[in-house]
């Protein structure tokens, strides 16, 4: 008798999760052995490539989430891979003017202690905004027949954990981001002039919230991500 293929159907692809998760922690390295080399050689050239390096820790993660997708049969267009490293690069700089936006002109703004000088709810509205477009662009693309609203109430969801792990990665800065500079610092790839005590301020936790959001992330869209059969409600023949 024919069955009804649904969502339900079809079990969590852990696998995924665990090839997404690696992508966000890998792609987050890459970034933070990246930032200084490419800046300071970037601002010498021109600054209009120093500006783009903004878009590279996003659209490393697209790059590298991607290549998980392909590889476990999710993404069979390269254009797709394409768009979904675009977006991610522009969900990082998005992130960061709306986090700035926040701090800005928002009354609940401006609450950052001196050594971070970042609210909760800026970084909270980063992480959220950021969170939203990456789960977006991936939930569009992998479910194109699914109606648009239920694509946007499943997303604002999903989004909130990108506010909260925005907050956990830039609190775990003093530690979790001082011991990945600890790690990098002696292979030259950070500011020379850079020391253990200025460090603590803003690159350790800029350090540890791009290995905590795109981690995080990466494990949160493998979890929710099924096979692209499963999302789409089809009538299938069953024979018993």
């Amino acid at each position: 008798m024919p069955q009804a293929l649904t969502l339900n159907d079809q079990n969590r692809d852990l696998p995924l999760a665990l090839l997404t998760a690696c992508a966000g922690f890998i792609s987050a390295l890459i970034a933070i052995c990246l930032d200084y080399p490419i800046g300071r050689y970037a601002a010498l050239l021109n600054k209009r490539w120093a500006f783009g390096f903004i878009f590279l820790p996003g659209a490393m993660f697209g790059l590298m989430v991607s290549s998980c997708l392909a590889l476990r049969g999710y993404l069979r267009n390269f254009w797709k891979a394409i768009v979904i490293t675009t977006v991610f690069g522009l969900s990082y700089y998005l992130s960061i003017w709306i986090a700035v936006a926040v701090e800005l002109y928002s009354p609940f703004g401006g609450a950052g202690d001196h050594d971070t000088s970042v609210s909760t709810p800026a970084l909270f509205a980063g992480g959220l905004a950021g969170a939203f477009l990456v789960v977006s662009v991936i939930s569009v693309l992998l479910n194109p027949r699914i109606p648009w609203h239920r694509h946007v109430l499943k997303d604002m969801c999903w989004s909130p954990v990108g506010g909260i792990l925005g907050l956990l990665g830039w609190t775990l800065g003093p530690s979790l981001g001082m011991a990945i500079w600890l790690v990098v610092q002696p292979l030259g790839i950070t500011a020379p002039t850079e020391t253990f005590q200025n460090a603590r301020g803003e690159t350790s936790h800029i350090y540890s919230l791009w290995i905590v959001w795109q981690t995080g992330i990466g494990i949160l869209l493998g979890l929710i991500l099924h096979d692209n059969r499963a999302n789409e409600v089809v009538a299938k023949p069953h024979v018993r």
